[in-house]
This record gives C-alpha cells, sequence and structure tokens, in this order.
C-alpha cells in the first residue's frame, strides 16, 4: 500500500492506551506495516465475536484510529494470518492505511488469545466461554469422536477412553487459564452444535426477543438465525444473556417451531414446494446434501491445512448430530475399508516379494 498513507502511530507505542497491562509477556518482534487487504484472519479467530462494521463502538475505533493511529499493533503469523487485531485490520481497510503488526509462531495462538483476553476485564465468564470457545472446538469434537468410537465399535477395537481422558484433560487446562468452569465450555460446545444444525433465518415475535433486537439495533421485523440472535445476546454489554439461558431459551423455540411445522397437522403444502415438510421431501434434502458434499471434495487439495482443519471441525460437528445407527454404520464402513486396505497391500508387498524370490 505504498500509495497510502501509513498508520502514524510511532514504533515504539506498542500498547494499548485502554489497557493497563502490555500485550503479552513474551518478546515482541520488529514492527512492520503491512497492508490489510494482504492479511486475512487466522481461521480459529475468523468467527470469534466482534464489533460489528458502522456500529457505534466500531465507527468510534475507525475515528480514533483516523486521529491517533494504530495504538496496539495486530499479531500475525509469517503467512499474513491475523491472530490478535482483527478488528483493528478492518479499521485500517475501511481508513485505507497500513497496519503496524508484529510476527509471532502461530502455535502461540492460544496464549495469545488468553494475554489479550486478560486486558478485557468487563467480559462476563459467559462471554468468555462463548468467545473463545471456537479455538478448542476442535478438541470438543475429537473427544466426541473418540468416545463415540470407544462406545459404539467395540466389536472392532478394545474400549479404550485414555484419549478420551487426554482431550478432557485439554479442555480442563483451557478452562482453568480462562479463569472459567468446564460446565461453561460444555454449554458453549452445545449451542454451537444447535447453531450448526439449524442455520436458518427465524421469525423473532416475543416481547422479549423485540426488546432484545431493539437493544442491538436490529430490525424487528427482519427474520435472524440462531446463531446471530444468540450470540448477540451474549455478546451486548446490555444484554449479557448466560450460556445457560440461551440454551433454554435456543430449545424452548426449537420445540415451539417442532410443534408448529411438524406437530400433528403436517404443515400446508404450497405451489413453490409441493412436497411441504414430509418424509419424502427431507430425503431428497438428504441426498442433496450428500450429493453437494461429495462435489466439493476436489477443492480439498486447494485449501490452506489450517483451513481442512475448519472443513474437518464441520464435518465432526455434523457427525456428533447424526443418530447413532448412521454413526454406527459409517464406522463399521471404514473399518472394513481400512481392513480390506491393509489387506491388499500387504497381499501385494508379498506378491512382489515371492516374485522377487522366484527371479
Amino acid at each position: 500500500m505504498n500509495s497510502k498513507i501509513p498508520s502514524p502511530i510511532p514504533q515504539s507505542a506498542i500498547r494499548n492506551p485502554h489497557s493497563s497491562a502490555p500485550h503479552s509477556s513474551a518478546p515482541q518482534s520488529a514492527i512492520e506495516y503491512r497492508d490489510p487487504n494482504d492479511l486475512r484472519p487466522h481461521p480459529k479467530i475468523k468467527d470469534l465475536p466482534r464489533w460489528i462494521k458502522d456500529s457505534t463502538e466500531f465507527n468510534a475505533l475507525v475515528e480514533d484510529i483516523r486521529d491517533h493511529g494504530v495504538q496496539q499493533p495486530a499479531v500475525i503469523t509469517a503467512d499474513g494470518l491475523v491472530m490478535d487485531g482483527e478488528t483493528r485490520r478492518l479499521a485500517c481497510k475501511q481508513l485505507q492505511v497500513d497496519i503496524p503488526c508484529v510476527v509471532r509462531p502461530e502455535a502461540d495462538l492460544i496464549n495469545i488469545c488468553i494475554a489479550s483476553e486478560t486486558l478485557r476485564r468487563h467480559l462476563t465468564k459467559s462471554q468468555l466461554a462463548f468467545k473463545y470457545y471456537p479455538l478448542i472446538r476442535e478438541v470438543f469434537i475429537e473427544r466426541e469422536l473418540h468416545d463415540a468410537t470407544a462406545r459404539t465399535v467395540r466389536k472392532f477395537v478394545p474400549r479404550d477412553f485414555s484419549a478420551v481422558r487426554e482431550l478432557s484433560k485439554q479442555v480442563s487446562e483451557f478452562a482453568l487459564r480462562l479463569g472459567i468452569s468446564v460446565r461453561l465450555l460444555e454449554q458453549a460446545h452445545e449451542l454451537h452444535q444447535l447453531f450448526d444444525a439449524e442455520p436458518r433465518l427465524w421469525p423473532w415475535t416475543s416481547d422479549g426477543a423485540k426488546r432484545n433486537l431493539e437493544i442491538l439495533g436490529r430490525d424487528v421485523h427482519y427474520d435472524v438465525t440462531f446463531a446471530d440472535y444468540f450470540g448477540s445476546c451474549i455478546m451486548h454489554p446490555d444484554i449479557a444473556m448466560s450460556l445457560g439461558g440461551a440454551l433454554e431459551a435456543l430449545k424452548q423455540k426449537l420445540s415451539q417451531l417442532d410443534h408448529k411445522h411438524t406437530g400433528n397437522k403436517p404443515a400446508p403444502k404450497s405451489p413453490d414446494d409441493p412436497l411441504g415438510d414430509t418424509p419424502s421431501k427431507q430425503l431428497m434434502l438428504l441426498n442433496e446434501a450428500f450429493k453437494h458434499c461429495g462435489n466439493r471434495w476436489e477443492y480439498w487439495h486447494q485449501l490452506h491445512p489450517v483451513e481442512r482443519k475448519t472443513v474437518l471441525s464441520s464435518w465432526h460437528a455434523s457427525f456428533n448430530i447424526a443418530p447413532e445407527e448412521m454413526k454406527i454404520e459409517l464406522l463399521s464402513t471404514t473399518l472394513d475399508t481400512l481392513a480390506i486396505e491393509t489387506l491388499t497391500t500387504l497381499r501385494t508387498k508379498i506378491a512382489a516379494e515371492l516374485k522377487q524370490r522366484e527371479k
């Protein structure tokens, strides 16, 4: 961004004026100025709650950077993945100015996030758990996969829960470092699973929901997703909905919708949806979903390794909420396939060895 004005903050100013402690006790790399368009958020922090563009808070940050420059450099990887400072990057992008950055190893991601959070004492424990759950999500999913394998595939492998215990230890250590309970992380995990299972837009007609939408500055007449509504209510300082309260409200909403759409009377059909909400339609949708998933695998090798982990996390989330019958079938088929491949490889090696001996 040579044509743009670099951020005016001197390189020696690396502390947040609103904080009382430095960003991290780790040694700081030299500060370098980067084009915000050349950077992108690390996949593990991409979905962390942050100020919405054009919100009062975001606009205030933009004006502060315009007047005083960036007071605290963003922390990035050598590949340009932002580990801390994504909101600052977006503000600099809007202002078309370079952003000061320091480069740190990608392995320090969790340490960086937790060190950054020590400067934000205003968050509740529910908000901390919800905000930083994405950093530990893969551990939850892997733990559930190991647990499901140990419980449902005991015909093929010994029941061994050592991996489950080790992963549970990682969750406990993460909770301890954030100063929250494991239960809160488990509630955040359950919420995200429900968000993934129901990505559709829903109407919010109760008085309480309308009040919350007004506080959030949203139009009460527009439908929003569960993730958008409950995520915003949890993180907004004037609402600060607890994770337990969000789970209870979400399950109640799902129960109402299920009764409304799939109760004693089937949902009405329309000319644009002749199948209505019927088993035939659901079978068609399932088949389409698996077909589209199969068509996407050709792009797998084009993904960054971190992005592949994100895809695997989504796949694991879908697997975890699948019916037990499907889990058992998938795991059994996979084990059978692995056994066949192993035997085929072994047979090929034996044939090659015999042929070599004949020579």
